[in-house]
């Protein structure tokens, strides 16, 4: 089960990916229209791929909104470096 992690947000391990060292993450039977449960064996809750799915695709897009909200706050930071790496960044777009 590489690749699933706890959706539990109160879980101190939430949104780790399960891996060969973290093993938190057992199968629990299926839901009535047979998709596979899981259960977090840490905090005891339950979830399917559904619930993966839609916190996947919400963890993708607060990614990229973090992302963008820090690129916009480091870009009104007036500092050496970072103005050495804007005018790089900038004469590179505009070969």
């Amino acid at each position: 089960m590489a690749g699933e992690f706890c959706p539990n947000p109160n879980y101190l391990d939430f949104g780790k990916i399960q891996s060969e060292h973290q093993r938190n993450i057992k199968k629990s039977g299926k839901t009535r229209k047979g998709v596979q449960c899981y259960q977090c064996k840490t905090c005891g809750r339950t979830f399917n791929i559904d619930l993966w799915d839609g916190l996947l695709s919400q963890t993708h897009t607060r990614a990229e909104d973090t992302i963008l909200r820090w690129l916009r706050e480091l870009n009104e930071i007036d500092h050496p470096p970072l103005r050495s790496l804007r005018a790089d960044w900038q004469s590179e777009r505009q070969q």
